[in-house]
């Protein structure tokens, strides 16, 4: 059998949690089950040479593939890696709207590429839930595949640093106190300047802190990262901008195990793969109230409305504080076991083969 993997044409452009999903699915997929997996190239690849296509995101774009590979009688799978904080109604009206108009609408793009799906793949049941009440999707087309870590690659990482690759770290950043930590792309779903804003009034009260932003922008949020660092001058040198680094890089992973908390005050997230990565590594956690979070975090992070500046500073307090108790690290530890059991690419991987097995593309 072969399975085509295909993103939106930006996709790669800033790597960011849909594409981790995708490529950690075809290693895995591969690895426990052999399949033979290519990622769409828009020059050589061919929709009548594969048995599955299997689609990583639900943008509009990807509406006239989805329906080339239907009409080519092709299996046809979704991973929605749909976020939105807009109320569900929204789509219900701007649909009602397209459907009248003499063009062809996103709205309606979207609508029909799910609806043509064999099935959909959302990243968790509110997601899923959204999804049925906005698009109208069948409930039975709908299977919910979580995000996860790579259990494997990241032990390998850890094992790998060593006391001298910690010093060398903190020696070039100049970190020589506690620090916070974000592993994100810039853009304004991602929450960096209400976090730099919080962060920013803590130093009022806390000054031996800082703070670590990795991560580049997205090709359409330049001016958006400009904001946050002209916000982050505020700080007196307490805000460290490092760039976007790939996960075989051994600073990444050094940062998150020195860490004293992750915080993700994004505006949604469907959890949010950096989250999990540093809960692994052993972080606290501090997460936005946004999305799915709580179906993964569940009891073991702290929660923040991302639109309240002085609820961000409360809870990274909170986190200082802890130092003393290490209530919160004890809880980072449980969810380390959460994620060991249910919340890795090799899990995932069984649970998307089953998907293909239903689907009967298998052969």
């Amino acid at each position: 059998m072969k399975v085509l993997f295909v993103t939106p044409p930006l996709a790669f452009q800033n790597l960011g949690g849909g594409e981790i999903q995708m490529l950690k699915t075809k290693k895995y997929l591969e690895k426990l089950f052999k399949l033979e997996i290519e990622i769409f190239d828009v020059v050589n690849t061919r929709l009548n040479d594969y048995d599955i296509i299997h689609f990583f995101g639900s943008e509009y774009i990807l509406f006239p593939l989805v329906s080339a590979a239907k009409n080519l009688k092709k299996k046809v799978i979704i991973s929605s890696i749909f976020f939105d904080n807009k109320h569900f109604f929204t789509y219900k009206i701007a649909t009602f709207i397209s459907k009248r108009l003499p063009f062809r609408t996103s709205v309606l793009d979207r609508l029909e590429l799910l609806k043509l799906a064999d099935f959909v793949l959302p990243n968790s049941f509110i997601e899923a839930e959204y999804l049925r009440k906005a698009f109208d999707i069948l409930p039975e087309k709908i299977h919910v595949i979580p995000n996860g870590i790579d259990v494997e690659e990241i032990n390998d990482y850890l094992n790998a640093i060593t006391q001298e690759d910690e010093e060398v770290f903190k020696k070039e950043y100049n970190i020589n106190t506690p620090y916070f930590l974000y592993v994100a792309r810039f853009d304004k779903r991602k929450n960096q300047l209400n976090l730099i804003k919080a962060f920013n009034e803590l130093t009022k009260l806390e000054n031996n802190i800082k703070l670590i932003l990795v991560g580049l922008p997205n090709l359409d949020s330049i001016e958006y990262y400009n904001q946050c660092k002209k916000e982050a001058l505020k700080s007196g040198g307490r805000i460290i901008f490092l760039p976007a680094l790939k996960h075989d890089d051994k600073k990444l992973w050094i940062a998150y195990k020195c860490a004293t908390a992750h915080i993700m005050p994004s505006l949604f997230e469907t959890p949010g793969l950096a989250s999990l990565e540093a809960a692994f590594c052993g972080c606290r956690l501090i997460v936005t109230t946004g999305g799915a979070t709580r179906e993964y975090f569940k009891d073991y992070a702290l929660y923040v409305n991302p639109n309240d500046i002085d609820d961000i500073k409360e809870k990274m307090l909170a986190i200082l504080k802890d130092k003393k108790t290490n209530e919160l690290l004890k809880k980072s530890e449980m969810l380390k076991q959460e994620i060991l059991k249910d919340y890795n690419w090799e899990k995932i991987a069984e649970n998307t083969y089953k998907i293909y097995e239903m689907i009967g593309g298998l052969q």
